[in-house]
């Protein structure tokens, strides 16, 4: 025999349940909009972004701590071997900053001359207070490889904001690229 519930108070109040309300993920494309974007895109959108913060939603002494656990690196497969990978300071106002520089085999010409090589200078994005030489490390070593030997880069470390403010970064790389032209590497091309 069945016991009958004995409820003191309104009974629907006991049965009540509260609506699930299921949200997307933070950060997510709305589901009217996915039709418009290319299947590969939403799936790779949604393993690398979907559900993370967005930079400027983390305290900047957290990002800091662990760079890592806020950034996106879209497409950056491991970049091919190069022929050699160096890192030189830089002096810059109160201070010096790191340049690592990407180069290809040397090249001599028909009289076993060394060949002239273009200078790519890399300033990696992050609005001035986001990145850093390990964040274009394989986009840089696909360049140099994937213009035969013709290309060195230069990747510049500069002084990020809100530590060094404006406009000291943009000082940082205005002097990267002076030194990357006076001093960079013997056999750039002018």
């Amino acid at each position: 025999m069945a016991q009958q519930k004995s409820y003191q108070g309104d009974p629907a109040l006991h049965e009540f349940r509260a609506q699930e309300i299921l949200q997307p993920l933070h950060n997510s494309i709305p589901p009217e909009l996915l039709p418009r974007f290319d299947p590969v895109y939403v799936e790779y959108y949604n393993k690398y972004n979907a559900g993370r913060l967005h930079t400027h939603e983390v305290p900047i002494e957290e990002y800091r701590k662990d760079p890592g656990k806020y950034t996106i690196f879209y497409g950056n497969e491991p970049g091919p071997d190069v022929f050699r990978i160096t890192e030189q300071r830089c002096p810059v106002e109160a201070g010096e900053i790191t340049i690592r520089i990407f180069e290809p085999a040397p090249k001599t010409d028909d009289q076993a001359q060394p060949e002239k090589r273009a200078a790519y200078i890399n300033f990696h994005g992050g609005g001035w207070v986001f990145g850093g030489l390990n964040t274009d490390h394989d986009y840089c070593k696909r360049l140099v490889h994937a213009l035969d030997g013709d290309l060195v880069v230069f990747d510049v470390d500069y002084r990020l904001s809100p530590e060094y403010r404006f406009p000291i970064p943009v000082d940082d790389c205005w002097t990267a690229f002076n030194w990357v032209c006076i001093d960079g590497l013997p056999g750039l091309a002018a």
